[in-house]
């Protein structure tokens, strides 16, 4: 503002001055036209001192902004090598402004050595090409810090199409740099512990196109990432497998909460897996809602478990199943006949003189004996029955949906059949005797074994190799 001032006073007084030398000038113009000539040239001289105040206030205002916005420049006169800086071209470069020589060699010597050839090489190309040219380096700082500089370069050329000067705009990006690469060690750290992880780690869009995984959910796919990256399911699977996994898919996001899911998948190698799957909603981008899955194989876990079960509900020696599943299945069918009237009828059965043949034959043939006569009669059950063996010799058979007549006629084809056809031990005939009995509504588990137990020591009362029965 002070040197808007100063130059309008120059200017007053220097048009003042022009004015009176050509009024007192003793020569041949008149008086009129000594006015004129005086008006004239300080009308000029003041023009060319307003414009130089104008442009000087232009210059001012553009290093102001220049020095808010912390970008500086630089130009470089061609071929004179005569370099300008701006201020804030010493302070990112942090450089003492008293010593330095103004020449472009001296702004290189801040530049990180291994970065020299690369903003050579840059400035080169610029005046090589004849286009701008943007270019990221790095500067190393007196203490060994490092800052990192995005520069653009712009070059003039003079009538005979030669480079006259060269501009640079230059800004520090260092906060920018780290930022991203925080943001880059970040997320290497978030994908070492992702593919650390045995899981199949998987994450979909809206369209249920693949956004990324983990290198164990590819190996499961069999494919490459890139492969990958951007298909759905049903360019990935089989028809079935894909249709299921897009199912479970919609439903939870329809939902909008956590799913969990149970399923054997087969992968591409033939190898069959049971997977637990989970799968999240997430928002991926803003406002939009995609899949995050993560599946674990837990096939030994199932295995494992399945054979505990088979371990309580089956019977070792003869692989039927035993008195705690007899428990539960008797509870639900009683449970159906007081609840839908729905028929069952009992029938229990034990081997005559089983201690016999134990004593006389030894227990490996008794245990035989056991094997084939549960493989014998669990030929004769139907699929939709169930057959048990409730403890030593004794058997239960419960006929499920069935009438007491109908259950009697297949529990007298048992007895017949193991009579004729079992023939465990040479020269032994083995039969067996039973009880059989329809349950009611009022039976509990007690009383209908209870009522069939009976009829079963009445039927070996009567001479063995028989059925008791009564409603």
């Amino acid at each position: 503002m002070l040197n808007k001032y100063i130059y309008m006073f120059i200017n007053t007084f220097f048009i003042f001055s022009v004015f009176i030398l050509v009024i007192i000038n003793e020569n041949y113009f008149s008086d009129f036209t000594k006015i004129v000539i005086a008006l004239l040239v300080a009308m000029v001289i003041g023009y060319l001192i307003e414009y130089r105040l104008k442009s000087a206030e232009r210059i001012d205002k553009y290093l102001e902004a220049h020095q808010i916005s912390k970008i500086g420049f630089w130009e470089l006169r061609l071929p004179r090598n005569k370099l300008f800086c701006s201020n804030e071209i010493f302070e990112i470069f942090e450089i003492d402004k008293k010593n330095f020589t103004y020449t472009y060699d001296e702004l290189l010597k801040a530049i990180h050595p291994n970065d020299k050839n690369l903003v050579d090489e840059a400035h080169m190309a610029t005046l090589k090409n004849r286009h701008n040219h943007s270019i990221k380096y790095r500067l190393l700082m007196n203490d060994g810090r490092v800052k990192w500089i995005k520069e653009e370069w712009h070059v003039k050329f003079d009538k005979k199409n030669n480079p006259s000067y060269l501009i640079s705009i230059v800004s520090d990006i260092t906060s920018e740099v780290e930022y991203q690469q925080k943001i880059k060690d970040n997320e290497q750290l978030l994908n070492s512990i992702i593919n650390a992880n045995d899981d199949l780690l998987f994450f979909k869009d809206k369209n249920f196109n693949y956004l990324g995984c983990n290198e164990a959910f590819l190996e499961f796919v069999g494919k490459t990432k890139e492969e990958m990256i951007g298909h759905n399911d049903f360019e990935l699977f089989s028809e079935d497998m894909a249709s299921l996994f897009r199912k479970m898919d919609i439903a939870m996001l329809e939902k909008n909460e956590i799913s969990s899911n149970y399923e054997w998948i087969t992968y591409p190698n033939g190898e069959k897996k049971y997977l637990i799957t989970k799968k999240i909603p997430f928002n991926y981008t803003t406002g939009e809602v995609g899949v995050l899955g993560i599946s674990r194989d837990i096939t030994q876990l199932h295995i494992a478990q399945k054979k505990i079960k088979s371990q309580t509900y089956i019977d070792e020696l003869t692989k039927l199943n035993n008195r705690k599943s007899y428990n539960e299945r008797i509870e639900m069918l009683l449970t159906l006949k007081k609840r839908y009237k729905t028929p069952f009828t009992m029938f229990l059965f034990d081997i005559d003189d089983f201690k016999y043949i134990n004593d006389t034959y030894g227990h490996k043939m008794g245990d035989n004996v056991l094997i084939e006569i549960s493989a014998l009669v669990k030929s004769h059950v139907r699929s939709s029955d169930y057959f048990f063996r409730i403890g030593g010799e004794e058997f239960i058979i419960l006929f499920t949906e069935t009438s007491l007549d109908n259950a009697l006629t297949s529990a007298s084809k048992i007895c017949k059949s193991v009579e004729e056809n079992l023939n465990t031990i040479k020269n032994e005939t083995i039969t067996i005797s039973g009880g059989i009995s329809e349950a009611n509504e009022n039976d509990s588990e007690d009383t209908i074994f209870t009522r069939v137990d009976n009829l079963l020591y009445n039927a070996k009362r009567a001479g063995k190799n028989r059925i008791v029965s009564i409603i």
